[in-house]
């Protein structure tokens, strides 16, 4: 699986490969229980560094869209058809819209209590 990775975009490289691995999900292009390939490899698949790899998928991790198996690598979250058209509202609309950002503060404010 490759990505189309650039160091010349603004976008920080963790954000780049979040979103094309979310783009790969939502596009069916991976599916649920689909092994993703070990952080070193795919940093150096990309030459890109490993933190970027780590980064983005600690953040699908905490989004649901993948799970770890200790020891046994990341694997893809099976998702519904909703979660699936959920994440392809928010793809639309971008990560910065209003309705956007108050669910991302709900979220918050629900993991503190």
């Amino acid at each position: 699986m490759l990505l189309q990775l650039t160091e010349l975009s603004e976008e920080p490289m963790h954000s780049q490969i979040s979103r094309q691995l979310i783009n790969k999900i939502v596009d069916g292009d991976l599916e649920g229980g689909d092994e993703l390939l070990p952080i070193r490899t795919m940093a150096r698949k990309h030459r890109v560094n490993a933190s970027a790899f780590k980064r983005a998928y600690q953040d699908l991790e905490r989004d649901g869209l993948i799970k770890s198996k200790e020891g046994k690598g990341f694997y893809v979250a099976s998702l519904t058809a909703e979660q699936k058209q959920a994440i392809a509202i928010q793809r639309l609309l971008g990560s910065h819209s209003p309705l956007n950002m108050v669910e991302a503060f709900s979220k918050q404010l629900i993991s503190v209590f």
